[in-house]
C-alpha cells in the first residue's frame, strides 16, 4: 500500500479518495452481496422497485442524455 501511495503521489493523483475506497470498500461489498442475496435472482426487478436506485441512474444518466442533446444541437446549428 505504500509503494502504490508512493507512485500516486508522485503521479499527482490525489490520495484520500483512494483511501477512502481501502476503507469502505468492504463494507459496501459486503452489503452489495447482501442485497444480491435478498433479491432471490431477481435483481434488476429488485433494483427498480428501489426509489433510491432509480435517483441514482437518473442522476448519473443526465448528464450524458445532456451533452448528446446539445452535440446534436450544434450539429444542427453547423448545418442550418
Amino acid at each position: 500500500l505504500s509503494i502504490a501511495g508512493y507512485l500516486m503521489e508522485r503521479s499527482g493523483f490525489p490520495l484520500a479518495p483512494a483511501l477512502l475506497g481501502f476503507i469502505l470498500g468492504p463494507m459496501a461489498e459486503s452489503n452489495m452481496n447482501r442485497m444480491i442475496l435478498g433479491a432471490k435472482g431477481e435483481l434488476f426487478s429488485y433494483l427498480l422497485h428501489r426509489p433510491i436506485f432509480m435517483g441514482l441512474v437518473i442522476f448519473t444518466l443526465s448528464p450524458i442524455i445532456w451533452k448528446c442533446v446539445q452535440n446534436i444541437r450544434q450539429l444542427h446549428a453547423k448545418r442550418g
